[in-house]
């Protein structure tokens, strides 16, 4: 799991032209719409072979080693999912005990995410990652020769610290190395890391045939973070492209900041229902499958593998669907499968196969639901806050889901006998995707006050400098019909400053050679 993710998800650049009728006006901010999700504005949609046709070699490089980073981060992430049980039994500790490796993992990279923001800007961009990967491939190496679980407990969180670190950089590689226009499609790809982790984890486990040996993991990971490294350290350039500076001017009006912190709150619960699903479920499916009495070890891989590839396919799945029906009908509908799937795996009688089928669907719209919300977080806010009050609410759910995986083991042994062997693991978690759901529900009733109708779709901005040199043609087109809607509020062209627009009264950021603010945090 890759948290800087979010900074590219928040990279929207809403186009304030061409905006609905006056009835509808932006400015109307106590207006109440119950049920939103029907009538929210689709994303704009473009082709993604033209995005990719127009890539050269120098961003190819910077992209891959962008993406190889935030794939190494997931794979370390999912790592510590797969080795809870070769720990508890390795160390001689409860598994609610071992689950604090999640825990704090999910906590540290928060934190690694948070302070890579101002890292970036006072190391040269080589110099860090070469400094992050000798410590990561040193903790790693140690931490497969203890003998202690305080000790590796320790060394994993500075672990998951440094990835946070690692993981932000991937992030600031992809949004530095593409034009804001095409920021949209490179960032959806990011999707597909975490499924990808949940796939070459038990791949190599099977064709290594090493039977759960958790030691050889973490050198097999020291070795793959020095190789990857050389693919890396060779494919950037020297400096970031300082495109994030901080939003300089915030609409003062008494009603935007109530609404901004209105619709932190709907975030914050938005952002902690999703992540309690997604914790209480992937993280513990391999413990689960591996406690299963009628679960083989080949049916293990095989589960586990399967529920990767159903959540590729629902990564898959958001940049098809999710463009014609929106991103808040996409959270609906993921919810609502969601449900039935989870009732079915937990009420009904499966065999395994069945039982892998269904946590396969499952996964698929979770990650569906998933991968759409942080585009839904932002549509929440005025353009001029979008910058920073998504990502808050986004960490603030991150950080208090982080629990779920201990609340579950810790509960489950609570209600049952462990010398016996009786746990009500999947019980504890049913309830708890139970509630995840109500918490989601009652945030989808009350969404439509909170979505800017006019402001809910996803539009391309483009520097003017990119309009000497390229041919945009689609925001072209807009811009004629808008032309006489559209009146400059500041005429300054420092790269450094957000420019502002002004519709109907309203104002509305462009963007220049900025992010909209994304270093807020």
């Amino acid at each position: 799991m890759d948290f800087s993710n979010l900074k590219l998800k928040f990279i929207e650049y809403y186009s304030p032209i061409n905006p609905s009728s006056d009835s509808d006006n932006v400015t109307n901010l106590n207006s109440l719409k119950f049920f939103n999700f029907f009538i929210e504005k689709p994303t704009l949609r473009f082709n993604p072979f033209k995005t990719l046709s127009n890539v050269n070699l120098a961003q190819i490089r910077e992209l891959t080693a962008g993406y190889l980073i935030i794939l190494l981060s997931n794979l370390d992430f999912y790592l510590a999912s797969f080795i809870l049980f070769d720990l508890h039994f390795d160390f001689n500790v409860n598994l609610k005990v071992c689950s604090l490796v999640v825990t704090l993992g999910i906590i540290g990279r928060l934190i690694g995410t948070l302070i890579a923001n101002y890292l970036v800007i006072k190391v040269k961009k080589r110099l860090l990652i070469l400094n992050i990967n000798f410590l990561l491939v040193a903790l790693y190496v140690i931490s497969s020769k203890l003998n202690t679980f305080v000790g590796f407990l320790i060394l994993r969180a500075l672990i998951s610290f440094l990835f946070g670190i690692y993981s932000e950089i991937g992030a600031l590689l992809i949004t530095s190395s593409t034009k804001k226009s095409n920021a949209y499609f490179f960032s959806n790809l990011d999707i597909l890391a975490g499924p990808l982790s949940y796939i070459i984890i038990p791949t190599y486990i099977y064709v290594l045939k090493n039977q759960f040996n958790w030691r050889q993991y973490y050198q097999l990971a020291a070795f793959l973070i020095f190789f990857c490294f050389l693919f890396i350290i060779f494919g950037i350039e020297k400096k970031f492209n300082q495109r994030t500076p901080k939003l300089k001017k915030i609409s003062k009006k008494k009603e935007c900041y109530c609404r901004a912190h209105g619709a932190l709150i709907y975030t914050s619960f938005l952002s902690f229902g999703w992540n309690l699903i997604i914790r209480s479920t992937v993280d513990l499916y391999p413990t689960l499958l591996r406690m299963k009495p009628d679960i083989t070890y080949n049916q293990f891989i095989l589960g586990t593998c399967m529920a990767g590839f159903g959540a590729l396919a629902g990564g898959l799945t958001l940049g098809i669907i999710a463009p014609f029906i929106g991103h808040q009908r996409s959270l609906v509908l993921a919810l609502i499968t969601v449900l039935s799937s989870f009732l079915i795996y937990s009420y009904v009688p499966l065999t395994p196969i069945q039982l892998m089928l269904t946590m396969l669907f499952i996964q698929l719209f979770i990650q569906f639901g998933f991968s759409s919300l942080y585009y839904h977080l932002a549509k929440n806010f005025h353009p001029n806050h979008r910058g920073g009050f998504p990502r808050v609410g986004a960490y603030i759910g991150i950080l208090f889901s982080s629990f779920a995986l201990q609340l579950e083991l810790v509960i489950g042994e609570a209600l049952g006998n462990y010398e016996k062997g009786e746990l009500y693991y999947e019980l504890v978690q049913f309830w708890i995707v139970i509630a995840s759901v109500v918490i989601l529900a009652v945030c989808c009733v009350i969404s439509g006050w909170n979505v800017y109708p006019e402001l809910s779709f996803l539009g391309f901005i483009v520097d003017e400098q990119e309009h000497e040199h390229e041919d945009h043609t689609f925001v072209h087109s807009e811009e004629i019909k808008a032309e006489k809607d559209v009146q400059p509020a500041s005429t300054k062209q420092d790269t450094g400053t957000v420019q502002l627009l002004t519709i109907n009264n309203t104002e509305l950021p462009s963007t220049s050679s900025n992010m909209l603010g994304l270093d807020f945090l």
